[in-house]
């Protein structure tokens, strides 16, 4: 009796998987297995990370993912002290748990309590820095040691430079625009964050904002 070798991904279930598992490569090419093990689980897909490693190498496909670069600062520019000690928990790390309590570089709304951003030089410049005083927002500057208080916006910047930019050639500063406007309306609404549990930061953002507003609303009940 002889038995025929079954191939690897070829019943039909298969292929609607490794389709699915391609479109959301082709949106998402810096996912890992993890994140798109659970995209995959989104579309209906039960599949561990070993099987997922397979699908993969068998697509030819690998996550992208970015390189290491550092802040370059200004001496003649002030530094202002670094004000997220307070946040510090008996790990060492920053933990900020309302919204809006502390933001990071460039967000234009709505007003943070404090500011707080790296000691690069476009942040230590006088014309960002007057715009943070007339605001009466507080300046936080992190010094030596401190990278990682700042991943998040850091990670961010990272992320939409190897996901975006470096992956297409721009005709125009409109269309650069255009596609930058698209990424972060996909990075807040539908990109897979692993730090907050595979949600996008929209889910996690308005679930601590409601939360706020239905303590607030059983107060004054």
């Amino acid at each position: 009796m002889y038995y025929e070798a079954v191939q690897k991904f070829s019943s039909d279930e298969d292929i609607k998987m490794l389709n699915t598992l391609n479109d959301i490569y082709s949106e998402f090419p810096y996912y890992g297995t993890r994140r798109l093990v659970t995209a995959l689980g989104n579309e209906g897909y039960d599949m561990g990370r070993k099987l997922m490693k397979s699908a993969m190498e068998y697509l030819s496909i690998r996550a992208l993912y970015p390189k290491h670069k550092t802040t370059q600062s200004n001496k003649e520019h002030h530094k202002y002290k670094y004000l997220l000690k307070e946040f510090k928990n008996d790990k060492n790390q920053v933990i900020i748990d309302v919204p809006n309590q502390v933001w990071s570089t460039d967000i234009t709304y709505p007003k943070p309590e404090i500011f707080n951003t790296d000691q690069g030089s476009q942040y230590t410049a006088q014309a960002h820095v007057e715009i943070l005083k007339k605001h009466d927002i507080k300046i936080s500057m992190d010094g030596k040691g401190r990278s990682i208080d700042n991943i998040c916006i850091e990670r961010f910047w990272r992320s939409i430079k190897y996901e975006e930019i470096y992956l297409n050639h721009y005709k125009s500063m409109s269309e650069l625009r255009y596609s930058i406007d698209n990424y972060m309306t996909k990075y807040n609404s539908r990109r897979l964050h692993s730090a907050i549990g595979n949600k996008t930061p929209n889910e996690a953002y308005f679930k601590a904002i409601n939360n706020i507003d239905s303590e607030v609303l059983q107060k004054v009940s």
